[in-house]
């Protein structure tokens, strides 16, 4: 009796002790999945129910009061509480005060639309605030992303406590198996079993994740602990590999963007032309204008090289596109003057470089040509509070405001194949500095055009 109640104790204290864990440390990883599962939800509801209520406001086809955009922006409101109060982690807590912070400025817009469609706004500004919504509903969707995706990372570390739990209980288990062979012989082949497949597996497809191959999967028919772990370990394994994916297409598309903005900067036809004028200029004996452009054509590809830098100062993106008029008005000195117009004590902090020169080409090319006076470009920074607004003014033949929405819908949705420079400095612009408008566009027919950006240096 004695042998008898220390080998039950013996075998009965790992398995108490392991079912204890066990049951915590699922009952953790189930409150992770459901979060996952509410906020997946969240998403979903925030992306494909409130536009579309507030498409119909914006086009009449429901009243504000009868749509019931307030009681459902109110429900989501609540289930992000929720999410977050369910939520032990610090960082994800703090992704989801963010959330609610973003879902009040949504309200907030949606305020705004009340008003502007009960004081008959024209349709322009409702359909600019409607973008606005729209980017607002992108932007909560992301956050819902970023807290799915911590939740997932949770989710990972506690899956590894798990492994090696299980683990160690596996080899207890095998020691307490040899104790008791004589009376556990069945009881061991059944444990052996039950654990050491499905650990193995678990621990296969860790090692799997970690070398990068997301392909293994986990195949479990009993209905246990592990089953739950196995399909939670296949959609951990599906989004991360999701998320690399898309990690890397846009590191792609940034490095093509940039070996095309660097190719356009050094364009044959460009510097074909400069080289012809310094001959013309040569045979004509004009000393002066030839030292101007062969000094401001090397300046201009020194300050386009930098070293394979992308962020440069301030005065050297001015320095930059200043080579480029001396040039471009040598060159087209009938019909071009240039003016650069900058505030005092403006910060000479880095920006992302090749921002203005792209500019400037669109408003020689696509402006000043097209008139048979003689125009003028104007750049011009300006200080506005903590950030410097970067415009470029021209005073060609400007755009007929059809031209101008096609030219703003191709920049902001289109792939570049019209309007490169100015689809390129938005996107980039967008891409490092997260910009939402990106760049903003004025125009009027036979008057001009007006190209600027904003950008918050004090971050």
């Amino acid at each position: 009796m004695i042998l008898f109640a220390v080998m039950f104790i013996l075998l009965l204290t790992p398995i108490v002790v392991q079912s204890y864990t066990s049951f915590r440390q699922a009952r953790a990883y189930g409150e992770i999945i459901d979060n996952i599962i509410y906020a997946n939800q969240l998403n979903h509801d925030v992306s494909e129910r409130i536009e579309p209520i507030v498409w119909n406001i914006v086009a009449g086809k429901e009243s504000f009061g009868d749509s019931g955009i307030m009681p459902l922006i109110a429900d989501i409101r609540i289930r992000m509480i929720e999410i977050r109060n369910h939520t032990d982690s610090v960082e994800n807590r703090g992704v989801m005060d963010i959330s609610l912070r973003a879902l009040a400025i949504l309200e907030d817009y949606l305020f705004r639309l009340r008003t502007q469609v009960a004081e008959r706004y024209p349709v322009a500004e409702n359909e600019r605030l409607l973008e606005e919504i729209r980017i607002c509903i992108a932007g909560i969707n992301d956050l819902l992303s970023e807290f799915s995706s911590g939740q997932v990372n949770e989710a990972s570390i506690l899956n590894q406590a798990m492994s090696q739990q299980s683990s160690r209980a596996f080899i207890i288990n095998i020691l307490l198996a040899l104790v008791a062979i004589f009376v556990s012989g069945f009881a061991f082949w059944y444990i052996s079993k039950s654990l050491a497949r499905p650990i193995e597996s678990l621990l296969t497809m860790s090692n799997k994740i970690s070398e990068g191959d997301f392909s293994f999967e986990i195949a479990l028919s009993a209905s246990d602990e592990f089953n739950d772990l196995a399909v939670g370990m296949n959609t951990m394994s599906k989004k991360i590999e999701l998320l690399l994916e898309q990690g890397i297409e846009e590191q792609k598309q940034l490095q093509i963007m940039e070996h095309k903005l660097l190719q356009a900067q050094i364009k044959p036809h460009f510097l074909y032309n400069t080289l012809d004028a310094i001959i013309w200029a040569a045979e004509a004996d004009n000393v002066p204008d030839v030292v101007t452009l062969v000094a401001s054509l090397s300046s201009f590809f020194r300050i386009s090289l930098s070293h394979g830098i992308d962020f440069i100062p301030i005065s050297n993106e001015i320095e930059h596109v200043k080579h480029y008029l001396v040039i471009q008005q040598i060159r087209y000195s009938d019909i071009l003057t240039y003016e650069i117009d900058l505030d005092e004590n403006i910060p000479d902090k880095k920006i992302l470089k090749f921002l203005l020169q792209p500019l400037v080409e669109n408003a020689l090319y696509h402006g000043i040509k097209y008139t048979r006076d003689r125009g003028k470009i104007t750049v011009s920074i300006k200080k506005e509070g903590e950030k410097l607004r970067f415009s470029v003014t021209d005073t060609g033949i400007g755009m007929t405001p059809e031209t101008l929405e096609t030219l703003k819908h191709n920049i902001h949705y289109g792939t570049g194949e019209q309007g490169y420079g100015l689809f390129n400095v938005n996107r980039r612009l967008k891409l490092y500095y997260g910009l939402q408008k990106g760049i903003e566009i004025k125009s009027e027919y036979k008057k001009g055009t007006e190209v600027s950006f904003t950008l918050d240096l004090s971050l």
